[in-house]
């Protein structure tokens, strides 16, 4: 099974998963929506870290605190105020996607 990196919506909240051995002290910021606050993630044996955050949803912005640091998200879907401000949480199965005869790109709707 591919499990991948970054906020993953999930029925109820978001689950946050970054690769991060456990001997980084790694926390998510949540910075707007009925969520806010800081939440620790925990490690597991495959040098993952994760946490599942209740109520987080999305369009809510986060960071990354990292050994103290504020990070971005390097696995974001978005950016809001470019690459070194907040990530902004989206669900990508939100998205439709259509092809359309004649055209080379989908369609987003």
């Amino acid at each position: 099974m591919v499990r991948l990196f970054g906020a993953l919506p999930e029925p109820g909240g978001v689950r946050f998963r970054a690769p991060a051995p456990a001997s980084c002290d790694l926390d998510v910021e949540i910075l707007s929506g009925a969520a806010a606050g800081v939440y620790r993630l925990v490690p597991s044996s495959d040098g993952v870290q994760e946490r599942f955050v209740e109520a987080a949803s999305t369009g809510d912005t986060y960071s990354y605190l990292i050994d103290g640091g504020r990070r971005p998200d390097p696995a974001s879907r978005f950016q809001p105020e470019g690459v070194h401000g907040p990530s902004q949480i989206v669900d990508p199965g939100g998205f439709h996607c259509v092809t359309t005869p004649g055209r080379s790109h989908p369609t987003i709707s």
